[in-house]
């Protein structure tokens, strides 16, 4: 069995003056990826790897999530092929996750993680919102497997979804 937390990061500042990958979180995403991390933390929610995409808004929401569950902000890995906007990408990046790992969080951009989170378990879900996490159990002993396996959705969480 593996477990992934797909992670959208927080809300980004609009700013046509700074290149996409260094736009920094706003106030309100600051706030919702601390929500968001405290709600993961009162589920006891832990993983054993955190990788994140190298845009500053991804690397802000990642660290604040993983101080509030306890996981070493330093350990966040970055990885390039995660700032993506499209969901096969995304999936083949999940699916080349070292097989050591059992528990991992992803923390990514959109259309990328709403698409891999419906054609994982099959849900509807039109748009993952900014910091909104859904956490997927996998029916498999092999991320290299994951396109096959049977996929659950059993948590979808959002800042507002309360």
């Amino acid at each position: 069995m593996k477990t992934l937390l797909l992670i959208r990061h927080a809300q980004a500042a609009r700013d046509d003056t700074l290149p996409d990958v260094r736009r920094p979180l706003t106030e309100s995403g600051l706030a919702d990826a601390r929500r968001i991390g405290e709600r993961l933390a009162h589920k006891r929610v832990a993983f054993d790897a955190f990788y994140s995409s190298p845009a500053r808004r991804t690397l802000q929401t990642a660290a604040i999530i993983a101080e509030c569950t306890g996981f070493a902000r330093a350990d966040v890995a970055t990885d390039d092929a995660l700032y993506t906007f499209d969901r096969d990408r995304l999936l083949r990046t999940v699916a080349s996750i070292a097989e050591r790992r059992s528990t991992v969080a992803v923390c990514c951009h959109n259309f990328a993680v709403t698409g891999l989170v419906n054609l994982l378990t099959g849900a509807s879900i039109n748009n993952v919102p900014t910091c909104g996490v859904a956490h997927v159990e996998i029916e498999t002993e092999a991320w290299a497997e994951l396109a096959a396996a049977k996929a659950t959705l059993v948590d979808f969480d959002y800042p507002d979804g309360e």
